[in-house]
Order: structure tokens, then sequence, then C-alpha cells
């Protein structure tokens, strides 16, 4: 009788093999669901501190934004009257230096006051003279009103605008005369006019 020979490839038993694979836990799942709710929680308290310090941080803010809109307030009239002082500190100041530069001007201002009153024709009352420099020379803007009507204004102002170039004193040193503006006001019964008298250049 023949023995049969064992098959090389199985492994000999040495024990009984109780374990039941199927019945046994997932390690694995239960790992990662730790690890994914800890990763969770670590991000959502994260995000609830940044949450807290940005809202601390407003709440400083607003109380800066509070303090100082309390000290613009109390100190908003003492802000006012030094404004007021100095819009009228401006205006005073170019009222000297249009004064300064008449003065400083190629032409005596005592004799051209002079000669301008001396021809100033009748009915025309000068409101006001201004000494400004520019890039073609010298220019004075002289500034009134002429009573009469309508026609009698008309004639008056051409009259006038000849005057500087035929009168000798403002022919020597007035190159050219431009009538800037001419309104009438028909309830005072008078024509508002402005001149620019370009000046000869002295050099």
């Amino acid at each position: 009788m023949k023995k049969t020979r064992r098959d090389s490839r199985q492994p000999p038993c040495w024990h009984p093999d109780f374990r039941n694979p199927a019945g046994l836990p997932d390690v694995k799942v239960v790992r990662t669901s730790f690890f994914l709710n800890a990763c969770a929680i670590v991000v959502f308290c994260t995000l609830l501190i940044v949450f807290l310090y940005r809202g601390y941080e407003l709440r400083g803010l607003n109380e800066q934004i509070q303090s100082w809109e309390t000290r613009i307030a109390e100190r908003s009239p003492q802000n006012e009257e030094v404004v007021a002082l100095s819009r009228d500190f401006r205006a005073e100041s170019q009222k000297v230096e249009r004064a300064v530069s008449f003065v400083n001007s190629p032409v005596r201002s005592s004799e051209f006051l002079a000669e301008l009153a001396r021809t100033l024709p009748d009915r025309v009352v000068l409101s006001r003279i201004n000494f400004r420099s520019a890039a073609d020379g010298p220019r004075i803007a002289l500034s009134g009103r002429i009573l009469g009507t309508s026609q009698q204004a008309t004639d008056i102002v051409s009259d006038y605008e000849l005057q500087f170039y035929e009168y000798p004193y403002f022919a020597d040193i007035v190159s050219s005369v431009n009538v800037t503006s001419l309104s009438r006001n028909p309830e005072t019964d008078t024509l508002s006019f402005s001149f620019t008298l370009l000046l000869r250049d002295r050099n």
C-alpha cells in the first residue's frame, strides 16, 4: 500500500485558529473618525479665538473713535474761530499785497490817482482800483458805475475809454484799454463797468 504525499503548499497547523475576522471591530474607521473630530474641534476653537480677538479690537477702535469725536465736538467752536480768523487774515493780507504792488508799480501811484481823479468824467463813480502783474505786463483794473440813462451811460463809457488814449499822461503810460464788463441796472438807473489798462513796459 502506497503512502499519499502531503501537499507541500499548506503550512503545518501546529494549533487551532479560533479567530473570527468578520466579528472583529474596524479599528481603522474608529481611529479616522476620532482624528477628524479632533481636527474639527481645533479649527472651531481657533476661529472662535480669532473672532473674539477681532471683536475686542473692534470694540477698542469704536471707543477711540468716540473719544476723538468727543474731543472734536469740544474743540469745534475754537476751530471755527481759528478758521474765521485765518480767512479774515488772508483777505486782509491780499488787500495789503495789492496795495504794495500798486505802490511799487511802474507808475507813481500818487500821481496816477491824482490824474485819475482830475480826469474823472461827471456821473462816473469808481468803486475799485486793482493793480496786478501779468505775463504781458502790469495791468490796472478799474471798476465803477455811471449814472444816467442807457444812451447817456453808453456815450460816457466810450468817451472815458478814449480819454486814456488821448490824455497826455495816460497816453504815455497806457498801451491799451479793454472794456471787460458792462451791465445795466434798471432799478438804480446805472451802468456798471470794468476797464483793464495795460501799462507800457518801462524797461
